[in-house]
């Protein structure tokens, strides 16, 4: 039986006669031969070449030629084998009666936009299609104006023509109108009727819709456009049990709140949300109201349930209320109170709400808020067993001390820090030492702790405890043992400890 030649030409994968055929063939064999080059292509056989013959045929009496000709340019543009010669009979194409063709020819476009291959004058003519009553044509469409978006270009008039859309019943569509309308508004084409539609779907959609519309809201006020009309609704997405969508209202609401759109309802919802849900939930929420927190948003309404949470005794959940708790109090708010409820934290049971009660006391007491409350359960912590809980509470008493907020009794209690057996307590203690001979008090007894130091094997502490000396050296406060120290370390192979001790040496012999 003889091989139709268009089928031999196929077995042989001969695209150059295949090519002749599509532009001198009869309708019959066109046909043919487009189809041939389509599962040539989808075997991963093809050529450049093909190109130009496909868009001499999209000019093609057939509507069939004209239509396997479209699909061509997208599978070979999906291939990385392109140009821009196919974009005018593309376009001119979108006028068509035939809703198929308008279809493929849409996806043809989008395969040259997603490789920076477009036309700003198919908008227009893309923006009536998006009326079709073909699905088909409508989808393509769709996506072929969110490449183009997401390239930079669009135009005002397509945010009309996207709306009906977003009040359709086709949740597919709907999330790409979304995305259109978000790339639209990150190139500055914007306007507040977008807040009203989008908000609308907030609520009564499918959850990956009302994740984009919030996602969109987020962008919109990136652009200063006013989105109040729907913080009330992202308040009420913010419930949602779908944690991706309660997560994406969070982020709206913060982006929100910092471009002046600010509702204190929200602050209450998450608040009381801290005591309605499961560990995961409450961890959750607690987590949006201390980002609301980092940055200014958070009143004293939320203290009370954040206190009660606090009585769980589960360490992540006191890690990050414990956090809010300082933030709220370096923003103002009740901060004395805060500050107390810090130092009843310093006696929980577990570790490590110790250590972040008593590293959240150091940044409060590094702005200048502190109280003598705090001095007591900080000093117990030094004898605890754990290194980061002494750390943490040394440090925290070291910047006490910076900001004058201590008693006669407290160097007396700090001095046996100095011999503790973790090398960066030793180091707070000695500055801490230092901070309070700087401010006058009488700092006598430290000397002996201070020559033991001098032989340490660490070299950092050596380096912090020659800073001490240098302050009581010029107080008179040192002894025999001190010099003979100092000379030892003038021989140190670490040049920054043999230059303090060498000048220490120097001011001690000038003053003798």
């Amino acid at each position: 039986m003889e091989i139709p030649p268009v089928e031999k030409l196929k077995e042989e994968g001969n695209i150059s006669k295949l090519n002749e055929n599509i532009l001198e063939g009869d309708s019959e064999i066109r046909e043919k031969s487009l189809k041939a080059l389509s599962e040539l292509l989808d075997k991963g056989i093809y050529d450049a070449s093909s190109l130009n013959p496909l868009e001499e045929v999209l000019r093609d009496e057939s509507k069939e030629i004209r239509e396997k000709a479209a699909e061509l340019i997208y599978k070979l543009a999906q291939n990385d084998v392109y140009h821009e010669s196919s974009l005018k009979p593309l376009i001119s194409l979108l006028d068509e009666s035939e809703p198929q063709i308008r279809g493929v020819v849409a996806k043809a476009l989008r395969g040259l936009a997603e490789r920076g291959v477009y036309d700003k004058k198919s908008i227009e003519k893309l923006n009536i299609n998006l009326k079709d009553e073909d699905g088909s044509v409508r989808w393509n469409t769709m996506r072929t104006l969110e490449v183009l978006a997401e390239n930079g270009v669009c135009k005002s008039s397509t945010l009309e023509e996207l709306y009906p859309i977003l009040t359709g019943s086709d949740e597919r569509t709907k999330n790409i109108a979304l995305h259109t309308i978000q790339n639209m508004a990150n190139e500055g084409i914007t306007d507040e009727k977008s807040v009203e539609k989008v908000g609308d779907l907030l609520s009564g959609s499918s959850s990956e819709v009302k994740r984009n519309a919030a996602k969109t809201i987020e962008t919109l006020v990136k652009k200063n456009v006013d989105v109040s009309p729907a913080i009330g609704k992202l308040n009420r997405l913010l419930r949602e049990i779908d944690e991706k969508n309660s997560e994406a209202a969070a982020s709206a609401l913060k982006s929100a709140f910092e471009n002046g759109y600010y509702k204190r309802r929200t602050i209450k919802i998450l608040s009381k949300m801290l005591l309605d849900y499961d560990r995961k939930r409450q961890i959750q929420m607690a987590k949006h109201l201390l980002d609301f927190a980092d940055r200014g948003f958070v009143d004293e309404a939320a203290l009370d349930p954040l206190n009660q949470l606090l009585d769980s005794d589960d360490e992540e959940i006191n890690k990050v209320v414990i956090k809010i708790m300082t933030s709220m109090a370096m923003n103002g708010v009740k901060e004395y109170e805060i500050l107390e409820i810090l130092n009843k934290e310093l006696a929980a049971e577990n570790d490590m709400t110790k250590k972040i009660s008593a590293k959240s006391i150091k940044k409060l007491a590094s702005t200048g808020i502190h109280s003598y409350g705090s001095i007591e359960p900080l000093l117990d912590l030094l004898d605890e067993d754990q290194d980061e809980v002494r750390e943490k509470a040394m440090e925290a008493l070291e910047f006490i001390a910076i900001e004058n907020g201590y008693d006669e009794s407290f160097l007396q209690k700090v001095l046996p820090a100095l011999e503790d057996s973790n090398k960066f307590v030793k180091i707070s203690a000695v500055s801490t030492v230092k901070h309070l001979s700087e401010q006058g008090a009488s700092v006598e007894g430290s000397v002996n702790y201070i020559n033991e130091l001098l032989q340490s094997d660490d070299e950092n502490l050596i380096e912090r405890t020659l800073l001490t000396l240098s302050v009581l050296v010029e107080q008179g406060i040192y002894d025999e043992n001190t010099i003979r120290f100092l000379r030892e370390l003038s021989d140190s192979p670490r040049y920054s400890i043999q230059t303090k001790a060498q000048n220490l040496i120097e001011i001690i012999e000038k003053g003798s």
